[in-house]
Protein backbone atom coordinates (compact mmCIF):
# COMPACT_ATOMS: atom_id res chain seq x y z
CA UNK A 1 0.00 0.00 0.00
CA UNK A 2 1.87 3.17 -1.14
CA UNK A 3 0.54 6.26 1.50
CA UNK A 4 1.70 9.81 0.89
CA UNK A 5 2.68 10.97 4.38
CA UNK A 6 1.34 13.86 5.27
CA UNK A 7 -1.89 14.06 3.22
CA UNK A 8 -5.09 12.51 4.11
CA UNK A 9 -8.58 13.42 3.03
CA UNK A 10 -10.67 15.83 4.64
CA UNK A 11 -11.82 15.78 7.48
CA UNK A 12 -7.85 15.50 8.17
CA UNK A 13 -8.20 13.56 11.18
CA UNK A 14 -6.43 10.49 12.05
CA UNK A 15 -8.00 8.36 15.20
CA UNK A 16 -6.28 5.70 17.05
CA UNK A 17 -7.70 2.74 15.25
CA UNK A 18 -8.79 3.20 11.30
CA UNK A 19 -6.84 6.20 10.72
CA UNK A 20 -4.77 4.95 7.18
CA UNK A 21 -8.74 4.94 5.70
CA UNK A 22 -8.62 9.05 5.56
CA UNK A 23 -5.00 8.45 3.73
CA UNK A 24 -4.19 9.17 0.25
CA UNK A 25 -2.97 6.90 -1.79
CA UNK A 26 -1.06 7.46 -4.23
CA UNK A 27 -2.86 4.87 -6.46
CA UNK A 28 -5.90 7.52 -5.65
CA UNK A 29 -4.14 10.50 -6.66
CA UNK A 30 -2.38 9.00 -9.89
CA UNK A 31 -5.55 6.96 -10.81
CA UNK A 32 -6.76 9.37 -13.68
CA UNK A 33 -3.44 9.32 -15.55
CA UNK A 34 -2.60 5.58 -15.36
CA UNK A 35 -4.41 4.90 -18.93
CA UNK A 36 -1.82 8.30 -20.34
CA UNK A 37 1.25 6.93 -19.15
CA UNK A 38 0.97 3.28 -20.04
CA UNK A 39 0.04 4.78 -23.48
CA UNK A 40 3.02 6.93 -23.31
CA UNK A 41 4.85 4.05 -22.30
CA UNK A 42 3.86 1.51 -25.32
CA UNK A 43 4.29 4.82 -27.74
CA UNK A 44 7.92 4.92 -26.04
CA UNK A 45 8.88 1.69 -26.33
CA UNK A 46 7.49 1.10 -29.88
CA UNK A 47 9.77 4.18 -31.16
CA UNK A 48 12.92 2.63 -29.02
CA UNK A 49 12.46 -0.45 -30.89
CA UNK A 50 12.46 0.88 -34.15
CA UNK A 51 15.46 2.72 -34.09
CA UNK A 52 17.17 -0.31 -32.83
CA UNK A 53 15.43 -2.41 -35.77
CA UNK A 54 16.42 0.59 -38.01
CA UNK A 55 20.06 0.92 -36.70
CA UNK A 56 20.26 -2.97 -36.93
CA UNK A 57 19.25 -2.81 -40.96
CA UNK A 58 21.91 -0.16 -41.47
CA UNK A 59 24.61 -2.13 -40.27
CA UNK A 60 23.63 -5.09 -42.22
CA UNK A 61 23.81 -3.28 -44.91
CA UNK A 62 26.86 -1.79 -44.99
CA UNK A 63 28.53 -4.70 -43.51
CA UNK A 64 29.51 -5.95 -46.60
CA UNK A 65 30.48 -2.77 -48.58
CA UNK A 66 32.96 -1.77 -45.80
CA UNK A 67 34.51 -5.77 -46.12
CA UNK A 68 35.06 -5.00 -50.08
CA UNK A 69 36.46 -1.31 -49.19
CA UNK A 70 39.16 -3.06 -47.11
CA UNK A 71 39.78 -6.14 -49.43
CA UNK A 72 40.04 -3.10 -52.01
CA UNK A 73 42.23 -0.98 -50.07
CA UNK A 74 44.84 -4.13 -49.07
CA UNK A 75 44.81 -4.53 -52.67
CA UNK A 76 45.67 -1.00 -53.39
CA UNK A 77 48.37 -1.17 -50.99
CA UNK A 78 49.98 -4.22 -51.96
CA UNK A 79 51.67 -5.86 -55.08
CA UNK A 80 49.14 -9.42 -55.80
CA UNK A 81 51.81 -11.44 -57.47
CA UNK A 82 54.70 -10.68 -54.83
CA UNK A 83 52.36 -9.63 -51.68
CA UNK A 84 55.51 -6.32 -51.34
CA UNK A 85 54.19 -2.77 -50.48
CA UNK A 86 53.64 -0.24 -53.36
CA UNK A 87 56.14 2.44 -54.14
CA UNK A 88 53.02 4.54 -53.60
CA UNK A 89 53.49 3.38 -49.66
CA UNK A 90 56.98 4.52 -49.72
CA UNK A 91 56.21 8.44 -50.98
Amino acid sequence: MDIVPGLCLPPCRQPAVGWYRSVLRRTDVLAPWWFKIELLAAVFGAMAASVILLVAMFNRGTAPQIAAEKGQAGLARHDSLSQLANSARFR
